[in-house]
């Protein structure tokens, strides 16, 4: 009797054993996902900061200006510089070879999850198109391009209707025109092939929910800046502006 309760005892205690250490298998998976998901936050805000400091570096605030030559040693694929005041948005524009490279590299061109700011690569670097794309990721932080979300309040909107965009030599003011959430695949804004500036403003301005009344003329040159939209996956916030002649 007291040999087969030692032998029930023992199976008992190895299967409790088998457990435990199952248990403590399972465990490490998640501690390790969990210790790289708190990395990997931190590297994004790290990524998002630096990014976000790069004016302290570049803009001159006591004549409005931007140094060019320095930004051109550091990274010859930049083509101008963005400012929207009273936001987030004041960032180097690069311009790569194709639409993918600047999605997970920044402004030094080392990886980063934040990616940059850039122009879509079938476009002109001077903003001599009638219509150009810039984009930027929406972060969860705050930061890149997420306030250009923010344009969907009327009331924001209303009372941030312009933005700067320096190029070397020239700066060149951006009024807005409309707001609009769009879909990531709508070829008559995402063009393809060369852009046709009436198709993509009339697109935008058919989507817009806001739109501002006092539009240019058709011989007006646009430029939209596009983002991931915080409501929904396949949606891009789009925020149109035209050139001031």
């Amino acid at each position: 009797m007291r040999i087969a309760y030692r032998r029930v005892f023992g199976v008992v205690e190895r299967i409790d054993w088998c457990i435990n250490n199952l248990f403590k298998l399972m465990l490490v998976p998640l501690v390790l996902i969990g210790a790289y998901a708190l990395y990997d936050q931190g590297q994004l805000e790290n990524d998002a900061v630096k990014a976000a400091s790069l004016a302290k570096e570049f803009v001159n605030e006591t004549d409005d200006s931007v140094d060019f030559e320095a930004l051109l040693r550091q990274n010859s694929e930049v083509v101008a510089w963005l400012r929207i005041p009273d936001t987030n948005i004041d960032f180097p524009v690069m311009k790569g070879t194709d639409n993918s490279y600047y999605l997970s590299h920044g402004f030094s061109r080392n990886y980063e999850i934040t990616g940059g700011i850039f122009l879509d690569y079938r476009n002109k670097g001077d903003f001599t198109d009638g219509f150009s794309i810039i984009y930027g990721h929406r972060m969860s932080s705050g930061r890149m391009f997420s306030d250009v979300g923010k344009f969907e309040n009327e009331e924001f909107f209303n009372n941030h209707r312009e933005a700067t965009l320096y190029l070397p030599g020239q700066k060149l003011r951006l009024v807005f025109v409309a707001f609009a959430s769009v879909y990531g695949v709508q070829g008559e804004i995402y063009n393809v092939g060369a852009f046709r500036k009436d198709e993509s403003v009339a697109k935008v301005l058919e989507e817009a929910t806001i739109v501002n009344n006092a539009q240019a003329d058709t011989g007006s040159n646009y430029i939209l800046l596009s983002t991931c939209s915080a409501k929904e996956q396949a949606k891009r916030d789009v925020l149109l502006a035209v050139v001031e002649k």
